[in-house]
């Protein structure tokens, strides 16, 4: 059996036994190769499959974040106005400028404020624009030509009046000024007959002419005159006339704007932050 197993392995090529052994080592170190390479091949595509997988969870993941935080911004930028028109050159805008920023803070939003004409703001507002409208007296509201809202709480309460120089040559002989674009001047000149007007395209173009002499009465709020008092920006102090009306001040902007108003006009309820101007 042993001479027949020698024969065997001489026509196979195998001479001696060591020969044998060398085979079965070589053969050995072969499969343990093939099995490593077999192995590595095979942890290979498991972390390839793996990180395959957790790219498809990253990716997942992150198309959420993406889309969420686009969703927010979305609904932010349709909470807040961005863009406010003032009416240029008058003391009252001016001054209530800063707290309307202020308020806007408050409520998470930054928000422009461009000083246009009376006449333009209303123009620029249904023409989108602008989101909204600084202030302003609801005889405002016939001049737009869009869905608006208003603020259910006053900004403060405008008192309106007629003031003259307090020459008597002064205010009889020089004409009445007023401010075209603001709605009570332009209804109080068209329902009065037998004076002389002469329009501005704003307050402290009105104001300068006074000062100069060469208007007798003028049109403005008491919350102006009391602006200019206090900078001293006004001589002679003019007289009251008349009073015109006291009406409440509103603050408008865009319809789709509505959440945003109705926090606005709970913060002025709560502390009525114009009122320092009155």
């Amino acid at each position: 059996m042993k001479l027949l197993l020698l024969t065997l392995f001489r026509l196979i090529g195998v001479r001696q036994t060591s020969d044998v052994s060398n085979c079965y080592i070589n053969s050995h170190r072969r499969y343990s190769r093939l099995i490593t390479w077999r192995y590595a091949t095979a942890i290979e595509k498991i972390d390839k499959r793996v990180e395959y997988q957790n790219m498809k969870k990253f990716l997942v993941f992150f198309l959420i974040y993406v889309m969420s935080s686009c969703l927010s911004e979305q609904a932010f930028s349709q909470y807040c106005p961005s863009k406010i028109a003032a009416i240029s050159g008058d003391n009252l805008s001016v001054e209530s400028q800063s707290i309307l920023k202020e308020i806007y803070t408050k409520l998470g939003c930054s928000v422009e404020i461009v000083s246009l004409p009376g006449r333009r703001g209303v123009l620029s507002f249904n023409r989108s624009l602008v989101d909204g409208e600084l202030f302003r007296l609801s005889l405002i509201e016939k001049k737009y030509e869009k869905t608006f809202v208003r603020s259910t709480t006053p900004m403060l309460q405008l008192v309106n009046a007629l003031w003259e120089h307090p020459s008597p040559s002064v205010a009889e002989n020089k004409p009445m000024a007023f401010v075209l674009g603001i709605a009570w001047h332009e209804k109080f000149i068209s329902e009065t007959t037998g004076t002389k007007a002469i329009r501005f395209s704003s307050d402290h173009e009105l104001v300068a002419a006074y000062n100069r002499g060469a208007v007798g009465s003028f049109l403005t709020e008491k919350q102006s005159i009391n602006l200019l008092h206090k900078k001293r920006a006004i001589h002679p102090a003019p007289v009251l006339k008349k009073t015109i009306s006291a009406l409440p001040l509103y603050h408008y902007l865009d319809k789709k704007y509505a959440k945003f108003m109705a926090d606005f006009s709970e913060e002025l309820r709560q502390h009525q932050p114009f009122q320092k101007l009155e």
